[in-house]
């Protein structure tokens, strides 16, 4: 990872927000953006991409220069019509390439890249999603009241396909299941994967202390070896080594899935509904290997560094 240079820091370098691209989407792209040029905290925007040509770039670039979303209204004559806004607010921004291709490497590549260039958080935000304009504010503010936390979450919509299919990081706040309301614990965790990556503030310095390190100097806060369910064994681990992660009691995040795809993207975090009914080529997998990955979550959370595990098939 290098110095980010040409990205002229906003907030003190408290926090960089890093969205990682690999295809483009101009609608889900401009909504992203747009709401991140409407946060009320003003952030410091790295975009990783992987794997786009000449004519992709720049149509990215284009769009984070100038975000406009659709809105739709009524007009005098009461019939809907759509109209165009573009994000009067600029982003402080710069895109840097990865050859990495997998949700977990581009999460660690965020990480160093928070690291060298001495942030004291960064948050991750996928490219479909889109955000309050106050997230990064509310984080702002709990961080300062709640600073023996090490992660703040925020309250998340899922959406597939465009309908309303339930909350995400809200465990923690429901009666009986955490034993602090608010803080995620080992025992919750256990019992239920319910904690996203998606928009989450982490505290650099304290997720630094359990990740490992290779040969290059490279942070991994996030294992790169396991499929699946790398999001979850990154969870069980930090909160096993007790740092602390605070749901803000405030909805901050629309986390969108779009469950039916042609393949399974895994540069993305999010896992296709229908995993299992797609054939190897297209990232599939047999339900057995779903387990056995699902599995070493509970199993690797032991170990800050990753350990030599490999799925094989029963004959």
């Amino acid at each position: 990872m290098k110095e980010l240079k040409n990205l002229n820091s906003l907030n003190n370098k408290k926090l960089l927000v890093v969205v990682p691209v690999n295809k483009i989407n101009d609608v889900y792209l401009n909504e992203c953006f747009y709401s991140l040029a409407q946060q009320t905290y003003k952030i410091d925007l790295l975009v990783l991409t992987n794997g786009l040509d000449e004519d992709q770039s720049k149509m990215l670039e284009s769009i984070i220069s100038n975000p406009t979303v659709s809105v739709f209204s009524k007009n005098e004559e009461e019939n809907t019509e759509a109209k165009n806004i573009t994000s009067e607010n600029k982003l402080n921004y710069t895109i840097e390439s990865t050859d990495n291709n997998s949700f977990a490497s581009i999460f660690n590549d965020a990480f160093n890249y928070a690291v060298v260039n001495g942030y004291k958080f960064y948050s991750v935000v996928e490219c479909e999603d889109v955000l309050d304009q106050n997230w990064y504010l509310n984080f702002d503010k709990y961080s300062t009241s709640k600073a023996e936390h090490h992660g703040f979450l925020p309250l998340s919509r899922e959406i597939s396909n465009g309908n309303f299919i339930g909350f995400f990081n809200e465990a923690s706040w429901m009666e009986g299941l955490a034993e602090v309301s608010g803080t995620f614990d080992l025992q919750l965790m256990m019992r239920y994967n319910c904690m996203n990556v998606g928009g989450a503030v982490f505290n650099v310095e304290s997720i630094k202390q359990y990740s490992e390190v290779d040969g290059d100097g490279r942070y991994k806060p996030m294992k790169e070896n396991i499929k699946i369910s790398f999001i979850y064994e990154f969870f069980l681990r930090m909160i096993y080594n007790d740092l602390k992660f605070f749901s803000i009691p405030r909805m901050g995040y629309e986390h969108r899935i779009d469950f039916v795809t042609d393949y399974y993207n895994t540069f993305s975090s999010k896992i296709p509904k229908d995993l299992l009914n797609k054939s190897a080529e297209n990232g599939g997998m047999l339900q057995e290997e779903y387990k056995f990955w699902s599995d070493s979550a509970k199993k690797e959370y032991f170990f800050d560094e990753q350990r030599n595990i490999e799925y094989k098939p029963l004959k």
